[in-house]
């Protein structure tokens, strides 16, 4: 299980890639699903690793897109939060 967790955390920097471009495609105006299924998955794959913080962060920032993901909008701004969670993810993948 250790070689498993540490494959998981050494894709965490290519997962961070990943959410910024498609946090910078929605915030340009591009589709939302994307971000969502990125974080969705990042969700579920952290908690299973019992990456909480991360498990958590990635959840929170996916129920916040559902306005979004439904036709509406983002009701608090992203932003901050998706930069808290790309560092988190880099900080946790050095650490592999």
């Amino acid at each position: 299980m250790a070689a498993v967790a540490a494959k998981f955390r050494a894709s965490l920097e290519s997962r961070a890639d990943e959410i910024e471009a498609a946090e910078k495609d929605r915030a340009a105006g591009g589709s939302v699903l994307p971000l969502v299924a990125s974080l969705h998955k990042l969700a579920g794959s952290a908690g299973f690793y019992a990456e909480t913080g991360i498990a958590n962060l990635a959840a929170d920032l996916e129920c916040r897109l559902d306005p979004a993901r439904n036709g509406g909008s983002v009701t608090r701004p992203l932003a901050p939060d998706i930069e808290h969670l790309v560092t988190l993810l880099r900080t946790r993948a050095s650490e592999s």
